[in-house]
C-alpha cells in the first residue's frame, strides 16, 4: 500500500475509489497527567505522551489502509491527519483520525 500526502501520479489504470478513514481514540492516565505537568514545570518532553499520541496515529493510518484494501485499493493520496480532543469525553480522551482518497490502478 502506497500512502502519499499528494497526488500519486505513476499509478496506471488510475481509479478513485472514494474517501476512506481510520480513526482511534485513547485515554489520558493520572500517571501520565502528573508527569506531563512535572515536565511542563521543568522542562523538558513529556515522553509518555509522545509514545501514546504515536501509537494513537499509527492506529488510525492502519485502519485507513486496511479500510482501503478491503475496497481493492493499492494508494491512499492526499492522506491527512486530524487529531483532538473527543467532545463530551470531559479532558480525558482524544482521538485522531486518518483520511484520504483510495486509488485502483497498477503500482
Amino acid at each position: 500500500m502506497l500512502l502519499s500526502t499528494v497526488e500519486i501520479t505513476h499509478i496506471k489504470n488510475k481509479e478513485v475509489i472514494g474517501v476512506v478513514i481510520g480513526t482511534s481514540v485513547r485515554g489520558t492516565s493520572l500517571m501520565r497527567d502528573m508527569g506531563a505537568r512535572v515536565v511542563d514545570a521543568v522542562g523538558g518532553a513529556a515522553k509518555g505522551y509522545e509514545t501514546s499520541f504515536s501509537d494513537t496515529v499509527n492506529a488510525a493510518v492502519n485502519e485507513m489502509t486496511r479500510a482501503a484494501e478491503q475496497r481493492g485499493a493499492v494508494a491512499v493520496e492526499g492522506l491527512r491527519i486530524a487529531e483532538g480532543p473527543l467532545p463530551m469525553a470531559h479532558g480525558g480522551l482524544f482521538t485522531v483520525l486518518a483520511y484520504g482518497t483510495a486509488i485502483k490502478g497498477e503500482l
